[in-house]
């Protein structure tokens, strides 16, 4: 479970507000001045909490499945952990990113691929129709915040804060 700090609260309720296509605002008004400088020191703080890596991976023992996932401590040390987990052959990463909020852009990317959903957070088909499809959906999530953020941030610093970067490309089949 994510801890927050209280000056994380108002970034939060914006981002949620952003992703909902709604403008920003607090208690039935519109953002403020005093509001929009507490988000605007809060917003960096809200990323450097939740920023991590969204992964594919495969495993041999399992043709067509993938899993879908996340973490905050690098994809090395997540495959790692993985492949410890009863499995006779270890989880290999086929596609991954480093991502600005890795909890709340994995929940949208299990959601994506959600019609090759099996259980847990384990996905049949194509490994790189689900790397597509997650790709599109940070990509939205991302155009999301740009357009419901961007009164509060400069442009600028809000694309950096709001980074994704594809580290580990799907294998060409």
């Amino acid at each position: 479970m994510l801890i927050q700090s209280p000056e994380c609260h108002s970034a939060t309720k914006a981002v949620r507000m952003a992703r909902k296509g709604v403008a920003p605002s607090f208690e039935d008004f519109a953002l403020g001045d005093v509001h929009r400088d507490e988000l605007a020191q809060a917003l960096p703080e809200w990323v450097k909490a939740r920023q991590g890596w969204i992964y594919v991976a495969s495993n041999d023992s399992w043709p067509g499945i993938y899993k879908i996932g996340c973490t905050r401590r690098g994809i090395p040390q997540r495959m790692q952990a993985l492949s410890g987990t009863s499995v006779l052959t270890p989880w290999v990463p086929t596609a991954s990113w480093a991502v600005y909020d890795a909890y709340g852009l994995e929940a949208a990317a299990h959601a994506t691929c959600g019609p090759w959903h099996q259980r847990a957070e384990l996905f049949s088909g194509p490994g790189q129709h689900l790397a597509a499809l997650i790709r599109t959906s940070l990509i939205a999530d991302k155009q999301q915040l740009l357009l419901h953020l961007a009164p509060v941030l400069l442009p600028g610093e809000l694309h950096r804060l709001l980074h994704i970067e594809q580290v580990q490309r799907p294998p060409r089949n």
